[in-house]
């Protein structure tokens, strides 16, 4: 294409794809790099090397821009806030994998003063003797805990919480309101396998319902990177531990990300005595217990509050195959580039071509087939063209689907769930597909069903960079 620039008129030998982005943008972003010269611009391959990394910048801007900041990620958190929305107050708090045991010691000084009703537990994997002989601060961590009126626990894993407890005489309330692991970490050197399979015992641990009180809440600590809250795309969130799907194979759905600064001395790195050093920011996520089997009707599921950010939803995407009545004919016009139809009459028990295009349509049939608490977003995609089998020599009975030769047209929809005011799932969003799927099934002649199943998790930010 020819492009007139203020500078130079300059012949491009470079064919721009529909979607790429205008020359003013190119030019915007050029300039800040001090590359838009007309001299330059005559080498093909210059043209190729700075257009290409021009759109790449502006692609991330785009994507910065349509992500709404994650504000609340900015609040620093508070370990004596009580974060249920004032609906429950907690009065039982289990802190599991404390270490030295110097945040049960900086909470219990804290509750004291602050929240006297609330009784803690804090708890160690280690046995009394190796705690005392490993860490320097034990006794005195120890002995701050049990005189502000709390309790210790020793050889508690936090992946049997409840087999644990067992073995344990606790005088504070079971289950508990709060149950808080920061920084879990297994007890080797960094592997991403390990940490995830632990998050992944303890959320199932500490989601039993003899364990964690029926609206109690789950804080997990986290290093950003580990959260995984915020990635911009499915390589972030693949290097991520996962905790948020995890959450969600339990009923737990994440309501709260907070910035995470702790105030009181981190221990225990690999089972040493040996602080360890923040060298970025942590998040403290937390998972409300509301959708853990305790919601008995639609009605109170409705009342419940919805978490703070759509931001820090996930979702499941599926795609959906819709096809087009036979009498349906589609007729694109070439003057005005708006598709027009031709519409004969159809079964009054099927659904029409308008209503199957009608991408508002498909929308409320997919809300009225998912369960509440669950988002959908949808958009036609494309048309695809089936063409049945054409006969052939000396081979019979080739086609017997249809007439031969006849393409057939079926809207291609794809469908996104997000976990609005409950938790979404890998099982839950098939479970969603197969419903919706068994409609269309039924509303149509012909529809196949997708022959993929509905993507795993992933949190609403990398819908952005995906080009949604």
């Amino acid at each position: 294409k020819l492009i007139q620039t203020e500078k130079a008129n300059v012949c491009m030998n470079y064919l721009f794809p529909s979607n790429i982005c205008r020359l003013s943008q190119i030019k915007a972003v050029s300039s800040r790099l001090n590359i838009w010269d007309g001299q330059n611009l005559r080498n093909h391959r210059f043209q190729y090397k700075y257009i290409s990394s021009g759109r790449e910048i502006l692609s991330r801007r785009r994507r910065e821009a349509n992500v709404t900041s994650l504000a609340h990620i900015h609040i620093p958190y508070n370990a004596l806030g009580d974060y249920n929305n004032g609906i429950h107050k907690e009065k039982s708090i289990l802190v599991c994998g404390d270490g030295d045991l110097s945040f049960g010691a900086y909470m219990s000084n804290g509750i004291k003063e602050n929240r006297p009703d609330v009784k803690l537990v804090a708890s160690v994997l280690e046995s009394a003797s190796q705690h005392n002989e490993v860490y320097q601060d034990s006794e005195r961590n120890i002995e701050t805990i049990i005189n502000n009126g709390h309790e210790v626990i020793f050889e508690l894993d936090a992946t049997e919480i409840s087999k644990c407890l067992a073995y344990n005489n606790i005088k504070s309330k079971v289950p508990f309101d709060r149950i808080q692991f920061n920084f879990p970490h297994w007890r080797g050197k960094s592997n991403n396998r390990k940490n995830r399979e632990l998050v992944r015992k303890f959320l199932s641990s500490a989601s039993s319902q003899d364990v964690l009180s029926s609206h109690g809440q789950i804080h997990l600590g986290l290093i950003s990177h580990q959260a995984g809250m915020g990635s911009q795309n499915k390589s972030e969130w693949k290097c991520s531990w996962k905790p948020a799907a995890y959450a969600g194979e339990h009923d737990l759905l994440l309501s709260h990300v907070y910035n995470f600064q702790p105030g009181y001395k981190l221990s225990a790195y690999q089972w040493r005595d040996r602080p360890f050093h923040l060298e970025k920011k942590a998040q403290m996520l937390i998972f409300d217990n509301k959708w853990n089997g305790n919601v008995a009707n639609e009605s109170e599921s409705a009342s419940l509050p919805m978490p703070l950010s759509k931001d820090i939803q996930m979702y499941s995407f599926f795609t959906l195959f819709v096809k087009l009545p036979k009498e349906f004919e589609l007729v694109e016009s070439r003057d005005d580039d708006e598709t027009q139809y031709n519409r004969h009459g159809n079964d009054c028990d099927l659904w029409s071509g308008d209503q199957v295009l009608d991408n508002d349509f498909i929308s409320s049939v997919i809300r009225d087939h998912i369960p509440t608490g669950i988002r959908a977003e949808n958009r036609l995609f494309r048309l695809v063209l089936e063409v049945a089998p054409t006969e052939c020599p000396g081979i019979s009975n080739v086609s017997n689907t249809g007439p031969v030769g006849y393409e057939y047209k079926v809207a291609e929809y794809h469908v996104k769930l997000f976990g609005d005011g409950r938790p979404i799932s890998y099982e839950l969003a098939n479970e969603c597909k197969k419903a919706v799927e068994d409609v269309v099934q039924t509303r149509t002649v012909g529809t196949r069903r997708g022959g993929w199943p509905a993507s795993h998790v992933f949190p609403s930010t990398v819908q952005y960079g995906a080009g949604w």
